[in-house]
């Protein structure tokens, strides 16, 4: 009886031994979407390739980093490449018969990428919907590497700030590609998301003849940051407290007045070496949050 009570103890304690040691050394891990702004990003385009680099270098082996990005001009930015095309043309048969071509084409995708995605939300092929499509498949592509319950952080830019604004209220409230009897998973609600960082936002431009759209947006959960920055130079990319409401009480306008110039500034935010820098310590905080969050 006593050899087999020390069998039974010992094949108790290798387990359980084998079982903490893999807990202690399993890496936390954060989720990271990313969406673009405004301009000529097609998918497979690295406008986040810096972000990407100083996330992990600064995670090390220490902490995985699972980064996914959005891309949702789709078929807009097809049809604008060929619709320019055609004033090209115009250009070759009626020599200046256009000035500021460049000032003209930057409109067509600033101002055209906007009216596009305003126009029409509730069309099923519509910009709007296609950009929330989108933003779905990335969260489930996001989610199928990721473990239960891990920290996500959405960094946007410009109108991709307002895509992602959008999707979180259309998610919460069963509106947009959510309509019907659609349900979205835990995940695609974006219920672990802890930080959402805006750059170059625009939601004035949207929000400023609707302010009642705010009231459709929710805390994903207690811990909930929304960071954003701005450049005072640039003219697409505004504070956002001053819209009241939610917005007044959740989120956190921080200025960077070095971004760039005021041409250049809104395009910008995306190279600035210490704006990503800062973007990176911030992420890489949701892991000590999450610890706290889970004991």
């Amino acid at each position: 009886m006593r050899i087999s009570n020390r069998v039974t103890t010992t094949s108790l304690v290798i387990p359980f031994a084998f079982f903490v040691g893999v807990a202690l050394s399993a890496e936390p891990e954060i989720g990271v979407l990313t969406l673009h702004g405004v301009g000529s990003q097609r998918r497979g385009s690295d406008f986040d390739a810096e972000l990407r680099e100083i996330l992990q270098d600064k995670a090390g082996e220490k902490t995985r980093i699972v980064v996914k990005t959005v891309y949702f001009h789709g078929e807009s930015r097809n049809r604008q490449s060929e619709l320019w095309k055609e004033f090209d043309r115009l250009e070759d048969r009626f020599p200046d018969s256009l000035d500021h071509k460049i000032i003209r084409r930057l409109m067509l995708v600033t101002v055209g990428d906007a009216l596009a995605y305003a126009n029409n939300p509730t069309d099923e092929n519509s910009f709007y919907r296609c950009a929330h499509n989108e933003v779905r498949s990335a969260l489930d592509s996001l989610e199928a590497e990721l473990g239960e319950g891990s920290p996500v952080a959405v960094v946007a830019h410009s109108l991709g700030c307002k895509v992602v604004f959008d999707y979180l209220c259309d998610v919460q409230t069963g509106q947009g590609i959510w309509a019907g009897n659609k349900r979205p998973s835990e995940f695609q609600k974006l219920a672990n998301l802890r930080l959402l960082i805006t750059t170059g936002c625009n939601l004035p431009f949207f929000d400023s003849a609707v302010p009642a759209t705010e009231q459709r947006f929710f805390r994903p959960n207690k811990e909930f940051q929304w960071v954003n920055f701005y450049d005072r130079d640039d003219l697409l990319g505004w504070p956002l407290r001053p819209l009241g409401g939610r917005f007044g009480e959740i989120v956190q306008d921080e200025e960077r007045n070095r971004i760039g110039s005021l041409l250049t500034s809104h395009f910008k935010y995306w190279q600035d070496d210490q704006l990503n820098e800062e973007i990176a310590e911030r992420i890489l905080r949701l892991t000590r949050t999450n610890t706290v969050a889970s004991e």
